[in-house]
């Protein structure tokens, strides 16, 4: 079962076109696997300094395509059932920047633009791993990491997939070996990624049509966003409401706000009345 979150608090968040970054500044409902079984892992290490906001700054933004105007948004938009969205996974330390930025979402990208599947275990050359990219930026030691860190990585390298790394995850010190691999890698990498800034109207309209269709009229797909939000654990659970859609599953109603701790997830499509619906990287 998939619990749902809600959000209070404000929101850092980016996603893939290339991909896009995001800014919450109002409550959002995020769908997770049932924390019964799965835990999350917070990239506790990852600090935000001067230098990342200038990261965050240089990213170029998406900005609406002139031709939204002419379509009209769903009730809801489910991409997690496309053919290009690997299973769930279980994420493996503070991996989650790369669960979100890699195993998910360029996983889907990559896919959608190949039109391959990657939604069954056994495709696992369609499918790419966390830890090939976040080796290169744990430390060593297993910290926290930005999912846009993961995407220069492979913007200029390139990304194996599952079966030449030899897995989803693997030790935190683990380096690929072989010209081979290495040199397959190169033909899996990405042009460019946006961000969108969500703080206000336009920006979520822009959201809502990047999920959609790729803010793109003339594609039948939408695509997937990232986001990084601080939590420093779960402290409230509810059920909803007769009258709501999915009348009666669990939700996470709150959450301690923490200003070190962030944990990365991946929205994967809409819900009524047009709030993102995530799937958490866990």
């Amino acid at each position: 079962m998939k619990k749902c979150v809600k959000v209070y608090n404000h929101i850092l968040l980016f996603v893939l076109l290339g991909i896009s970054s995001i800014v919450f500044s109002r409550s959002t409902f995020l769908f997770i696997p049932d924390t019964t079984t799965y835990s999350w892992l917070n990239g506790s290490s990852v600090n935000i300094n001067y230098s990342l906001i200038d990261k965050f700054n240089s990213i170029p933004e998406l900005v609406l395509d002139s031709n939204a105007c002419f379509v009209t948004l769903p009730d809801s938009v489910d991409n997690s059932q496309n053919i290009y969205m690997r299973p769930i996974i279980v994420q493996s330390g503070e991996s989650c920047g790369q669960a979100a930025g890699i195993a998910y979402t360029y996983t889907y990208e990559i896919n959608y633009l190949r039109n391959l599947p990657a939604n069954h275990y056994g495709y696992m050359d369609n499918q790419y791993p966390t830890h090939y990219t976040w080796n290169y930026l744990n430390d060593g030691t297993g910290g926290g990491s930005w999912y846009f860190d993961g995407w220069d990585i492979i913007k200029q390298n390139g990304c194996p997939n599952i079966s030449s790394w030899g897995g989803l995850g693997g030790s935190p010190v683990k380096w690929m070996t072989g010209y081979e691999n290495y040199s397959y890698a190169m033909k899996n990498s990405i042009d460019s990624y946006f961000h969108i800034d969500v703080a206000d109207t336009n920006g979520l309209k822009t959201l809502k049509h990047w999920l959609l269709n790729h803010n793109d009229i003339n594609q039948n797909y939408g695509g997937l966003a990232c986001f990084s939000m601080f939590t420093g654990g779960i402290t409230e659970y509810d059920t909803l409401t007769s009258n709501s859609v999915n009348s009666g599953k669990s939700i996470i109603a709150d959450w301690i706000y923490s200003t070190s701790d962030l944990h990365s997830l991946t929205i994967v499509g809409l819900y009524p009345p047009y709030q993102p619906r995530v799937g958490c990287c866990v």
